[in-house]
């Protein structure tokens, strides 16, 4: 019975449509406007998308409407410019004669036929940059790893400021481009303590003010580093501004309220809230209610209050997803990085073992 309706039901669109085209030209060949093979093609379109869209819908349990827009209608300009294009062939044909149209029709073939070659390219570039674009980001996170395992105290910190900061900037309507450079900007915003002295990043106690100002200087270094990249998207100024604070009191400019890219002040509240709930050399870890406790308390001072609000009506939900996270980590070998990174660091250690042998032989 479906093979017999799903038969029958281009035929009975075509025969409606093939009688309303009769009524409408008068029966008259001659002199028949194109616009009327429109028309006609309008009313296919109707006859063949309106009852399967019925039957679906009455089968689904759906809306109808809802149902025939979201997969019939897509397909309307398709059937508008095949009944334009036929209206003008037919004319055409009846012009100049059926020879004139048995030479157009071949041209149009060629014209179609290199249009679908050249959308196929198209989709085969888009799947390339596709490509090129996740293989950018697994080399991101590599080198975020590698960053994070030269400080025992920042396992798992950039899990939780990369799930952190994308919910948050999705929320707060951010667009795509934007959304990535943030992404990019939560795992390498600390790439900039690579010029600062391990004994100052590792010290237990209190920095002196040299050596704070010494701190002071991994935002701009990092974005300098990040500037060399060449990023398809704003990545060094959100690493550059994610110490401003929003009372202009951070640095390294003493920017102040929305002078500071939104992405940055998403990512130093992230950074804030995850180094508290950390343990650090010199203090042990807040529960995450004193952390927040915190952050509300530096609301409209260090931080933006629109983006304290956000996480403050999230950050239950968004911890699971953190512990979620590590899980799948787990499972599916997270800690395989972890062993790489320290078999890169046998292998250098080798290297310069042997380079020092090589001189002492020679």
């Amino acid at each position: 019975v479906t093979g017999v309706q799903t038969c029958a039901l281009p035929i009975l669109a075509t025969a409606a449509t093939a009688t309303v085209y009769q009524m409408m030209s008068g029966g008259q060949a001659a002199d028949r406007s194109p616009l009327l093979m429109v028309v006609a093609a309008a009313i296919l379109f109707l006859g063949s998308t309106i009852p399967p869209a019925v039957v679906i819908a009455l089968a689904e349990q759906c809306s109808l409407l809802a149902l025939w827009r979201e997969r019939f209608l897509w397909t309307f300009p398709h059937y508008i410019a095949g009944g334009g294009a036929a209206g003008l062939l037919g004319l055409l044909g009846y012009r100049t004669g059926w020879e004139t149209t048995l030479l157009i029709v071949p041209v149009v073939y060629w014209m179609y036929h290199s249009y679908q070659h050249y959308s196929e390219q198209l989709l085969e570039e888009r799947r390339q940059v596709q490509e090129m674009g996740a293989l950018h980001f697994r080399t991101i996170e590599a080198l975020a790893l590698a960053i994070e395992g030269h400080d025992p105290t920042k396992h798992g910190h950039l899990r939780r400021v990369s799930i952190y900061v994308t919910e948050i900037g999705r929320q707060m309507g951010l667009a795509d481009p934007d959304l990535q450079a943030l992404h990019a900007a939560a795992l390498l915003h600390d790439i900039g303590k690579l010029a600062v002295p391990e004994h100052i990043i590792t010290k237990p106690g209190t920095l002196t003010d040299a050596e704070f100002d010494l701190m002071k200087i991994h935002p701009s270094a990092g974005a300098q580093i990040l500037e060399q990249v060449q990023f398809p998207y704003p990545v060094a100024p959100l690493v550059r501004a994610h110490h401003e604070k929003w009372d202009g009191t951070g640095y390294p400019a003493g920017l102040k309220g929305n002078a500071i890219p939104l992405g940055a002040r998403i990512l130093a509240a992230v950074d804030c809230l995850d180094a508290l709930i950390s343990d650090r050399y010199h203090r042990r870890a807040l529960t995450i209610e004193q952390a927040m406790n915190h952050l509300q308390s530096e609301s409209g001072k260090s931080f933006d209050p629109a983006v304290i609000a956000v996480i403050s009506a999230r950050f239950r939900e968004l911890e699971e997803r953190v512990r979620a996270a590590r899980q799948d980590d787990l499972r599916l070998g997270g800690l395989l990085p972890a062993a790489s990174i320290a078999a890169a660091r046998h292998e250098e250690q080798q290297f310069f073992q042997d380079r020092k042998s090589t001189r002492l032989n020679s």
